[in-house]
């Protein structure tokens, strides 16, 4: 499932609990995974054009 298809799916639900731990989990794995930040990469989007799903991103973090 793309991150379009999930948002599109529970665009009318009550909480956002279940997204937000999700994408603090991300974080998390982020701050983690790479501790060294250069002043040079900081504000550079990531992704670029490549789809992820909500699979592959849990992939990479569990």
């Amino acid at each position: 499932m793309t991150i379009d298809a999930y948002m599109s799916l529970h665009r009318r639900d009550n909480s956002i609990g279940e997204l937000e731990s999700y994408f603090r989990s991300v974080i998390d794995w982020v701050s983690t995974t790479f501790t060294m930040v250069e002043r040079d990469m900081c504000g550079l989007e990531w992704g670029g054009s490549t789809k992820l799903t909500i699979r592959h991103l849990t992939a990479l973090i569990m």
